[in-house]
């Protein structure tokens, strides 16, 4: 009796699904099905060369868009100014002078306040209402300085420490 296989040599083999190949029919119609599915495209053929067209751009539903220099250029020096979230520190914060960070400590008191009325006040960083929560708070404490606290991803992540 063989270790591996559980069976004597003397035993014939035993015959599986996969010892026999399918039928040329059915490679063909199964073949055919898969072509003529949602998003196949049958490539065109060149008349009397028998090789496939190229396909166009427009084919392959690409679009181009003008946009102007200058919008180039703002953009990409906002991607650039955009630092990778480990990279963020209190200097990324938006603040205009030192009395903003005095401000910042009683926001961040305040958000502390609401985490310890919450149920799991340890998972607030992914509470769905930490970001209007927030907002609202960024609207009471810097008046002064209007703006929407998704576009600065510092003040999130600054706020998660505590």
């Amino acid at each position: 009796m063989s270790q591996f296989t559980g069976a004597s040599s003397e035993d014939p083999l035993i015959g599986g699904a996969f010892d026999e190949d399918e039928a040329d029919e059915t490679l063909k119609a199964a073949r055919k099905l898969k072509s003529t599915q949602a998003g196949m495209i049958e490539p065109e053929v060149k008349e009397g060369t028998g090789r496939p067209v190229a396909r166009t751009t427009a084919q392959m539903g690409v679009v181009f868009k003008r946009k102007d220099v200058n919008d180039a250029v703002r953009e990409a020096k906002e991607e650039k100014r955009n630092k990778p979230l480990k990279d963020l520190k209190a200097t990324d914060l938006p603040f205009k002078d030192n009395t903003d960070h005095k401000l910042w400590d009683n926001l961040v008191r305040a958000l502390l306040d609401w985490a310890g009325t919450v149920d799991d006040p340890f998972g607030t960083n992914e509470h769905p209402d930490l970001t209007e929560r927030l907002q609202e708070l960024w609207n009471l404490f810097f008046t002064h300085l209007p703006l929407d606290v998704t576009e600065y991803p510092a003040i999130k992540k600054l706020v998660s420490y505590f």
